[in-house]
């Protein structure tokens, strides 16, 4: 029995640690998703999305390829001036500036475009983050089931501890309700004793008349 409840309590120890570690990891992680959910909630839904560095390099991949499409657009419209009258004629300067001016128009309206839409997806993206948030704040108190769990399951073996602990202090104090059970008898006699012998709550008075009676009886005078 002795061995059986060293073994139980060794497990509820460990139980217990296990139960502690559980939790403080699991609070790590409620902190950890509580910071960052929050800052998002805080931002509203009119937050944009996207951090500095993928909007500056969005904007940047949107510039770059209008400067691109502005070279290739002039360098088109040089050749196609170039070829008038088959090459054998002079460049008409104003038709080429005019060809050269549109493109560029027409490559920064492109440009701008993209860089509204852009902008536009970055905010849209913010909201949507925002909503994602909201639900993620309201699940996370979903993180403290499994430490709920693991408590239960200390407490349990917490209880059949307490209870194995106690039928060893029983079993090894069985002698006690013999010791007191003597106690009780012993003391019913001598108080049964002292008031059958005692004359006027006077043991050795009683006594003595007892002792006399007997001598008496037995034909001894004096």
């Amino acid at each position: 029995m002795k061995n059986l409840n060293n073994q139980i309590q060794a497990f509820a120890g460990n139980v217990a640690n296990e139960a502690s570690t559980i939790f403080g990891d699991a609070s790590g992680i409620f902190n950890d998703l509580k910071s960052s959910l929050g800052a998002i909630v805080k931002g509203g839904p009119d937050q944009q999305g996207w951090g500095a560095a993928e909007t500056n390099a969005v904007n940047t991949q949107i510039m770059e390829q209008a400067a691109a499409n502005a070279r290739n657009v002039k360098a088109a419209a040089g050749n196609a001036a170039a070829a008038i009258g088959g090459g054998n004629v002079p460049t008409v300067s104003g038709l080429e500036t005019a060809v050269d001016t549109a493109a560029n128009l027409g490559v920064e309206q492109q440009k701008a475009q993209q860089l509204s839409q852009a902008t536009v997806q970055n905010y849209e993206t913010g909201r949507q983050n925002y909503f994602e948030a909201v639900k993620g704040e309201a699940a996370l108190p979903n993180v403290f089931n499994t430490p709920n769990q693991a408590n239960q399951v200390a407490d349990t073996a917490y209880q059949n501890a307490e209870k194995s602990q106690q039928s060893v202090d029983s079993a090894n104090n069985w002698w006690q309700p013999l010791v007191m059970a003597g106690i009780g008898a012993g003391a019913s006699f001598l108080t049964g004793g002292f008031s059958s012998k005692a004359s006027g709550g006077n043991f050795l008075k009683g006594a003595t008349g007892s002792l006399n009676t007997e001598v008496q009886n037995n034909g001894v005078s004096g």
